[in-house]
Order: C-alpha cells, then sequence, then structure tokens
C-alpha cells in the first residue's frame, strides 16, 4: 500500500486536476483509516489538503478527513479544530451533504467525551439536512448516533426505537454493516439485565453472531463494540474470567486500531471484572 502511494505521489497527482486528486488520496486515507493506520491515514489526508488548495468543497473533504484520526484517537482539540475548519469550508461552497457529515462527526466527539445533549444536537441537525437531501444511509448513521446517546443517558426506550428506526433504513437500503451496528446495540438491550435465561441465551447468540458479521465485512470497530457487551453480557451472569478474557483481548485490538473511546469503555469493564464482589 505505501508503494501505491509513493507512486501516486511521484507520477500521478501532481498532474491530476485537483478534485480527481484530492479524492483519490481522500479514498487512500480512508482505507489506511479502516485498518488503523493512523500515521499513514494522516499523510493521505494531509496531501489531500494541500492539493485542495483554497476551493472550499475539495478543502471540507479534505479537512474533515484528517480530522478522522483525531476523532478515533480522542484527540478532542484536534479534531474539533479540524472538523469546524471543514465546516466552515463546507458551509462557504454551499455543500449541505458535506455539512451533514462534518455535523454529525462533531457530534460524535461531544459524545466521546461525555457531552450527551450537545451530541444530540449535532445528530438531529446532520439528519435533518440529510433527510432533506433524500440521503438515507446517512440517516441511518444518525438515527444510530441518536440511539447511541440516549443509551449512554439511561433512555432505554428512546435508545430502542431509534435503533430500529436505523436498522429498517439499512434493510431497506440493502446496508448490511449499518444493520450489523444495529443488530449488535439490540441484542445488547435485549441482554441487559433479561432474568429469561432462555431469551437471554437468544439475545447472546444474536450478539455473538452480530460480532462475527462485523469482522466478516472487516468493521472491527463495531466487532470490537460487540466483544465489549458480550463481556459485560457475561459479568452480569457472574461469569467473570470469561468475560476478562474477552475484554482484555478486545482492548489488545482496539489499541492496536487507536480507538481512544473504545478502549476507554474496555479498560473500564476489565476494571469491574477485577473489582471485589
Amino acid at each position: 500500500m505505501q508503494g501505491a502511494l509513493d507512486a501516486q505521489e511521484g507520477s500521478g497527482p501532481a498532474q491530476w486536476t485537483a478534485p480527481v486528486a484530492v479524492g483519490a488520496l481522500e479514498g487512500l486515507g480512508l482505507v489506511w483509516h479502516e485498518c488503523g493506520a493512523s500515521a499513514e491515514a494522516e499523510a493521505a489526508f494531509e496531501a489531500a489538503v494541500q492539493r485542495a488548495g483554497e476551493d472550499p468543497a475539495l478543502r471540507a473533504r479534505a479537512l474533515s478527513g484528517l480530522a478522522l484520526p483525531s476523532v478515533r484517537a480522542g484527540d478532542e482539540a484536534r479534531a474539533l479544530s479540524l472538523l469546524h475548519a471543514a465546516l466552515n469550508a463546507a458551509e462557504r461552497a454551499g455543500d449541505r451533504l458535506l455539512i451533514g457529515r462534518i455535523v454529525n462527526n462533531i457530534g460524535i466527539v461531544h459524545h466521546g467525551a461525555g457531552r450527551y445533549t450537545d451530541a444530540l444536537a449535532c445528530f438531529h441537525r446532520s439528519r435533518a439536512l440529510r433527510q432533506g437531501l433524500g440521503y438515507r444511509n446517512g440517516v441511518a448513521i444518525n438515527l444510530h448516533n441518536v440511539g447511541d446517546t440516549h443509551l449512554r443517558m439511561g433512555d432505554r426506550a428512546r435508545a430502542f426505537a431509534a435503533f430500529h428506526k436505523s436498522r429498517d433504513l439499512c434493510v431497506a437500503a440493502r446496508w448490511e454493516r449499518g444493520e450489523v451496528l444495529n443488530d449488535t446495540f439490540l441484542a445488547w438491550l435485549d441482554l441487559d439485565g433479561n432474568p429469561d435465561q432462555e431469551a437471554w441465551q437468544a439475545a447472546y447468540a444474536r450478539l455473538l453472531e452480530a460480532s462475527r458479521r462485523a469482522r466478516d465485512l472487516a468493521d472491527l470497530e463495531t466487532a470490537l463494540t460487540g466483544a465489549w457487551l458480550q463481556g459485560r453480557a457475561l459479568v452480569g451472569q457472574g461469569e467473570v474470567a470469561q468475560a476478562a478474557a474477552v475484554l482484555e483481548a478486545a482492548l489488545g485490538e482496539a489499541e492496536e486500531l487507536d480507538a481512544a473511546s473504545l478502549a476507554r469503555d474496555l479498560r473500564a469493564s476489565l476494571a469491574g471484572c477485577a473489582a471485589p464482589g
């Protein structure tokens, strides 16, 4: 992959038009980001920013991409600085699709910092923009994020409703990755505190299946989120040693991925395994 980037830098983007070059570098950055290669992703997005110049739409795309490694790593100050610069450029370009994407990502930063009211405001603003544009997958993402935020706030009923709406949109759009993401959280809601052992086992099997499908789709963050929820479910059943093994394995992968928020959740659950009683 690095050789491909070097070849592009030596003989490609300098001769390409700015939109083509930015699109290629943005795509490469997203591939690196998905693989957990933060340094390589940043290099590709930095090159995209340079190639974008002062074109506001191209600059917004490149800056929003450059923010992604900081969002994942929990570097709140840098992430927000880049995202607000991207938002300013997108608003100057009048690109509502880009604005929706950037506002959603600002919401993710607020969510990771525990500012749930601010996060919800961003997710709802992004959803309204995307709904107006008919961008169904984007609306599904917003709804999932709304559900996740309500879950963190302890509002299980609203979380359940948002996850179901998101899942329905994903199924209608045949977007399996989004479907699996919602299945992960819906299985958890059926597991958590469920006294019916038969129902618990069925929900636990659904959670394991969702995690397996996420790995098949190369969606490591969703798979590791599933492992975190699996560990919490096992703790609830008194299977502390098994839970700790699941959580420790997931933590190693989350740290390798540089997924700070997820790693923080995993460490907190591991600490709970070690706590007396």
